[in-house]
């Protein structure tokens, strides 16, 4: 609703698709499309996010597209703040700020990564992806649909979709806009991804999302601690449960490993993860000389 109480003159289109809810989503969205002809409702069988937000692709029209889960909200002026800078700047990205809904409060992220304005080359925006000051998600990014073109978000995986699609889409970007200020919502008290580690099929997923990232920035400046940093945070998650041994062990835990191997203690943070680090490496070292 926080988008359908949006006050603006900024041309738009909203495109709700229901991905086989069980409940009345479907019935209410279309009771408010009868009066809100702005929205259009697509209603299809659970194929999952990746295939929902594909689906929403395909039938777009505007020039530009972003993402809203469902249980997201945006803040007022949205669209107000977006269309001033899709008026005023001629960049292929506009990548803003977030807050969090905990505990029924909001959380305002601590020191932004960059300061208002355009930035040029795709080699800044790779490594603020790679150091993990901007993150995968597609909802606090504005991205150019004729840009995405074939780009798709990877149904047949069900981990590190959104790092692949913002990986492909930003071997397009020559330039981007970045806003310092919070425009979106994640809703982490509905947040239904917790335990979605031990799967263990998962690992094998996510380290072919990493490869391929890691694949995209070869011809890029990026040096090696930058990435294998990042190796180390995407994959650290499916090591923190049972069978550790047995993972590491896997050989889709290749690259998590000679990232263990590469990386100094100095070059991890918190005090718990540098624990751990130092019993990983310890037991890398030994294992895989």
């Amino acid at each position: 609703m926080s988008i359908l109480n949006q006050s603006t003159d900024f041309v738009y289109e909203i495109i709700l698709v229901n991905d086989g809810s069980m409940d009345h989503t479907g019935e209410i969205a279309r009771s408010i499309a009868t009066s809100f002809d702005k929205l259009k409702v697509v209603d299809q069988c659970n194929k999952g996010v990746s295939s929902a937000r594909n689906k929403g692709l395909s039938i777009a029209n505007g020039k530009w597209v972003t993402f809203v889960d469902s249980d997201d909200f945006v803040v007022e002026n949205y669209f107000d703040d977006l269309s001033r800078i899709i008026k005023s700047e001629d960049v292929d990205l506009i990548v803003f700020n977030y807050s969090y809904l905990k505990s029924g409060s909001i959380v305002s992220l601590g020191v932004s990564p960059l300061s208002d304005g355009g930035y040029k080359g795709k080699e800044l925006v790779y490594r603020l992806l790679l150091d993990g000051k901007l993150t995968n998600s597609p909802c606090d990014k504005v991205f150019k649909r004729d840009l995405i073109g074939s780009i798709k978000f990877d149904e047949g995986i069900s981990i590190g979709e959104d790092l692949l699609f913002l990986s492909s889409y930003l071997a397009c970007v020559k330039c981007f806009y970045f806003l310092n200020k919070s425009l979106y919502i994640y809703d982490k008290d509905s947040d239904g991804i917790t335990g979605r580690f031990l799967d263990r099929d998962k690992l094998r997923q996510i380290s072919l999302v990493v490869s391929d990232v890691t694949v995209s920035v070869t011809d890029l400046k990026v040096n090696d601690e930058i990435i294998n940093q990042f190796i180390f945070r995407t994959m650290l998650g499916y090591f923190l449960y049972k069978d550790i041994f047995l993972r590491l062990n896997d050989e889709s835990s290749y690259l998590f490993r000679e990232a263990v191997k590469n990386l100094r203690f100095d070059q991890v943070s918190g005090f718990k993860k540098k624990v751990f680090f130092f019993l990983l490496k310890s037991y890398v070292i030994w294992k895989f000389k």
